[in-house]
């Protein structure tokens, strides 16, 4: 079992969770600071790659949608880009793990929200089995926001994926 486990979703408005084994402490970077790449994440590697040997990050095997803006996906790519990158420069090895992959492994069937036409309503599910996983947890940006982060939600299930498949 790794010391430390990094689960990322790369999304333009995504987030990076780390947890350390054996403490119930789970901490979230956002990937961006306003329109920036978050410095914050540099910092939060450099010193987990001091104190902490056996590291291990799970990257959501992501790539643009049709339809999506061409801002939204150089935005991606920037993200993306730059997640790989540190990563490498840390020698933290990296999973890369498609999105059907940790969902399948993660959600139950009570977890399952059908849309109306019948379509599973993957944000919602993917809430539920964060919930049902850490009850504790909202999930939410800051204080003042009223709604869950399905950004939130992903890293932190892939994340546990990582730590349920021992990788």
């Amino acid at each position: 079992m790794k010391e430390v486990y990094i689960g990322i979703d790369p999304g333009a408005k995504g987030f990076m969770c780390l947890q350390v084994c054996g403490h119930s402490e789970i901490r979230y970077i956002p990937l961006r600071d306003g329109k920036e790449v978050n410095p914050e994440i540099r910092k939060t590697l450099e010193s987990i790659v001091v104190d902490f040997k056996d590291i291990i990050a799970c990257v959501e095997q992501v790539h643009a949608m049709p339809g999506q803006g061409r801002t939204s996906i150089f935005t991606f790519g920037v993200n993306y880009g730059y997640i790989l990158g540190i990563l490498h420069a840390y020698a933290i090895p990296v999973v890369h793990v498609p999105p059907m992959v940790w969902q399948r492994e993660m959600w139950t069937a009570p977890d399952k929200v059908r849309t109306a036409d019948g379509k599973i309503n993957t944000k919602q599910t993917s809430y539920l089995a964060a919930r049902r996983l850490h009850p504790t947890l909202t999930f939410r940006r800051n204080e003042r926001c009223k709604n869950f982060d399905d950004n939130m939600v992903d890293a932190t299930l892939i994340c546990d994926y990582a730590i349920r498949k021992n990788l």
